[in-house]
């Protein structure tokens, strides 16, 4: 085996709590099932998109989580995948994100033009899936620059 190609591994089993965008995994899991939670227990209009899409990244994360733990990472086409898969998963949390953020603006406003407050419910909502869009970008950001590294792309570049 040459040199250059066994220099560089993709973590596997507990490497995965000591990397950097891997660690990652925990907090988006963690704050995907909050966001769940709460959307489940809400009672915005957009909960059932919101819903759906923090559910299949909860899902998708954690089966991205176990085969990085098991090791099943280890062949050349897993950092582009990573790359892949989370710049998929920001794009996805996004939409949701701005929808829930741009009503709960719209809905502070028209509550304030007419004299009322509102419960803090969607705000809690709004302020998690925009942290867990930035927790999925930092870490498709992260995987680029492995992905980056990788030494059969950095020889093909």
């Amino acid at each position: 085996m040459d040199s250059k190609t066994s220099r560089y591994v993709m973590p596997k089993g507990r490497k995965i709590f000591t990397t950097f965008p891997d660690v990652l995994f925990l907090l988006e899991f963690s704050l995907g099932v909050a966001l769940c939670v709460m959307l489940i227990i809400s009672e915005a209009e957009v909960d059932a998109f919101a819903l759906s899409v923090s559910v299949f990244c909860c899902v998708g994360t954690s089966a991205w989580f176990f085969i990085f733990f098991c090791g099943h990472n280890q062949k050349p086409f897993w950092p582009a995948l990573d790359l892949a898969f989370h710049v998929f998963l920001t794009i996805l949390y996004m939409i949701p994100s701005v929808i829930v953020t741009y009503l709960t603006i719209m809905g502070w406003w028209i509550l304030s033009k007419f004299g009322f407050s509102g419960g803090m419910g969607v705000n809690v909502i709004a302020v998690m899936s925009v942290g867990a869009t930035l927790l999925y970008f930092i870490h498709a950001i992260f995987s680029a620059i492995r992905w980056k590294r990788h030494p059969i792309i950095s020889d093909t570049v």
